[in-house]
């Protein structure tokens, strides 16, 4: 079911299912990753950004230490898996005291496991400015299961037609998931 104009409305099952699937994944990613302070995903032009929220303001030598490696990680990983990756958009934006650094890939080829790199070199190159929200709850078969499901819906989203952009965030220990494509009247 659907909420539209404050009514209920039943889509059509498949676009049901791939939104669903847009989601969850976002909110897995969230889950899975207490580092990501955002996601978003745009149907347009295919791609999921994750925004990691950093403590002051962060040198531009770090960021591009921590872009390169980053591009060197994933061109090894590409060689390994033997599957050409599309190019890693990095940026920073800064506010008087935090530095927010957003990582944007295409969807097509992405992996958990790129994912899972991402954070892992986030934490190698910049651990004491990272802001995360950690869950005391989450058990190693939760994060295991969440990374089972990150995989299998990034499979499915390869072939995602639905058209709708979604932004995921937390807040106050909660994931919230928003669908972006507001209609004005």
């Amino acid at each position: 079911m659907c909420w539209e104009g404050g009514e209920m409305r039943k889509a059509k099952f498949g676009e049901d299912r791939e939104v669903e699937k847009s989601v969850t994944l976002l909110a897995s990613i969230l889950v899975r990753y207490p580092e990501v302070s955002t996601v978003n995903f745009d149907s347009k032009f295919h791609t999921l950004k994750l925004s990691f929220v950093l403590r002051g303001r962060v040198s531009p030598e770090r960021i591009k230490v921590f872009e390169e490696k980053l591009k060197d990680c994933l061109d090894a990983y590409s060689s390994l898996i033997d599957v050409k990756i599309s190019p890693v958009c990095i940026d920073k934006v800064e506010y008087d005291d935090i530095t927010i650094l957003e990582v944007e890939r295409d969807v097509n080829s992405l992996t958990q496991e790129e994912l899972s790199l991402i954070v892992a070199l986030l934490h190698e190159e910049l651990e004491e400015l990272v802001v995360a929200e950690y869950a005391t709850h989450l058990l190693e078969e939760d994060m295991l299961l969440q990374e089972e499901m990150i995989e299998n819906i990034l499979e499915d989203m390869r072939d995602a037609t639905h058209g709708r952009s979604f932004m995921g965030y937390r807040e106050d220990g909660r994931v919230l998931v928003f669908n972006m494509n507001v209609h004005r009247l």
